[in-house]
């Protein structure tokens, strides 16, 4: 299912950002974006086949807002994205949602750790198809052993949403998951 004729893709990239600490336990940051493809590649998940897309522009607005106190107690992250595309023509990137939004509050306590994350991601559309957004929850714990060792759990996608990033690809129902981190 390969192409022998692709092309390498090319892009140019800009970021313009702030971040600031407002006092000790908040912060805030906006990001502006733009990346330009001279050459981008796509996928069709229908016939399988990469292919040069030709030229378009992918900008947008990321932001964070999160609040972390010193010490054990709760802590809280937010972001949003807002992102467009101008395809050749003016059509829009394929699968790319026109927002994405991310909140994660959290715990500490002593030597344990917990979060939530809810997760959520605008419509798309790609292969002639409009794609419905979709939310996610997951938790995760986490127990530090020492300063190189971590157990945790997770779950991810707890209200078993059907929801698919690409046509014809589902993605994982209900999951749970378990491990050993070592940091060094």
């Amino acid at each position: 299912y390969g192409n022998a004729d692709l092309a390498a893709q090319r892009s140019r990239s800009y970021d313009l950002g702030v971040g600031t600490r407002v006092d000790r336990e908040f912060t805030a940051d906006v990001t502006a974006f733009r990346t330009d493809y001279r050459e981008g590649i796509g996928y069709d998940p229908l016939t399988f086949v990469s292919a040069n897309t030709g030229g378009y522009r992918l900008e947008g607005v990321e932001s964070g807002l999160g609040w972390n106190p010193a010490g054990d107690g709760a802590r809280l992250s937010a972001s949003w994205t807002m992102q467009r595309s101008d395809a050749t023509g003016d059509q829009r990137v394929p699968f790319l949602p026109s927002q994405k939004m991310l909140l994660q509050p959290g715990w500490d306590l002593a030597d344990w750790w917990a979060t939530v994350r809810v997760e959520g991601s605008g419509r798309r559309s790609g292969a002639g198809q409009e794609m419905p957004g979709y939310a996610l929850l997951g938790v995760a714990a986490g127990w530090h052993l020492d300063r190189t060792w971590e157990l945790y759990a997770r779950g991810e996608n707890l209200l078993n949403a059907a929801y698919m990033l690409y046509p014809g690809y589902s993605t994982p129902g209900a999951s749970g998951y378990g491990g050993v981190m070592a940091t060094f």
